[in-house]
């Protein structure tokens, strides 16, 4: 099977450069460019029609009358939900459950408002959100996200006090972090410390909706940079066990708690994160990518024949 030259992943987080798998393997080169969604027509329509394949990180940052802008084989992937699985389990917490159906739908929409040509591909995250796509008539690939050798080798494992929150903030996360805000000498790093802020604590923390349970590429991350991850219910866990892997929490009481213990020293993690970050070769980019070209999910063109440029 004959390999594309060159990989371009796009997104609107600069987190999503660790997409890339090295140069070399699955593919000859690799490039990541970030595009913030305002400026996306722009820049979608100056991308060159070439032999490269373009993955579009959450597509639904972007609008499709823009997307549609890239030319060549462009790969959709999907890391958030587009369908909700298990909603029984939310019936008493209704706000949660139709803020996040609201979401999901208007992600859904992206889909079920576009025109798929042969040069597009779909990859999910989760099995409910495959089962969609194949309800509307879509063959996607389901995969656990891709992340890079710089993450792996960059960290590893080590004991510290300080606190990466990667989770963006809504009306259900800022509960979570109001809890632990003024706890007395919490090192906490935010958004505004950069992703390499970030990857220096030792602690990550990712708090999501449970009704939209999903696994967050910034918990993908956590793991392959030897944290120890604090985390609401990750779901689907690709092979990852609450409790040995990671520290699972529900309440912000339960994260109040938590990290009051790890700076009383009562909570020994060594072991936790060096299980999780072994475990997290589940992500390893040149490992997800090989697995989607080898499966033929992963639609190649070396003559750049299949252009959507109008």
């Amino acid at each position: 099977m004959s390999l594309p030259q060159h990989l371009r992943v796009i997104g609107s987080q600069s987190l999503y450069r660790f997409f890339l798998p090295p140069n070399g393997e699955a593919f000859s080169s690799s490039e990541f460019i970030l595009v913030e969604p305002r400026n996306a027509e722009n820049v979608f329509a100056e991308i060159p029609l070439d032999s490269a394949i373009t993955i579009l990180v959450n597509p639904d940052d972007y609008i499709p009358a823009h997307t549609d802008l890239l030319a060549g084989p462009v790969v959709l992937w999907f890391l958030r939900r587009l369908a909700i699985d298990r909603p029984e389990l939310y019936r008493e917490a209704p706000g949660l459950l139709a803020g996040a159906k609201e979401n999901i739908e208007k992600r859904a929409m992206f889909l079920k408002g576009g025109n798929l040509e042969d040069s597009r591909s779909i990859v999910v995250s989760d099995l409910a959100s495959y089962d969609f796509c194949l309800a509307l008539g879509i063959n996607p690939a389901l995969s656990p996200p891709p992340v890079s050798d710089e993450v792996y080798r960059g960290n590893a494992p080590s004991l510290g006090k300080s606190l990466g929150w990667w989770t963006l903030l809504d009306s259900y996360s800022s509960q979570f972090l109001r809890a632990i805000h003024k706890t007395d000498g919490v090192d906490l790093r935010m958004a505004d410390s950069g992703v390499e802020g970030l990857l220096a604590a030792n602690f990550s923390i990712v708090v999501h909706n449970p009704a939209v349970s999903g696994f967050p590429y910034e918990a993908a991350v956590s793991l392959a940079a030897g944290h120890t991850l604090i985390a609401t219910e990750l779901h689907p866990l690709w092979g990852l066990e609450p409790g040995i892997d990671f520290l699972e929490v529900s309440t912000p009481g339960e994260l109040r708690y938590l990290v009051q213990s790890l700076l009383r020293g009562e909570s020994v993690t060594k072991l936790l994160s060096f299980r999780g970050q072994r475990k997290a070769g589940v992500f390893n980019a040149e490992r997800v990518f090989r697995d989607l070209v080898g499966r033929g999910k992963l639609r190649v063109s070396q003559s750049g024949s299949s252009s959507r440029r109008r």
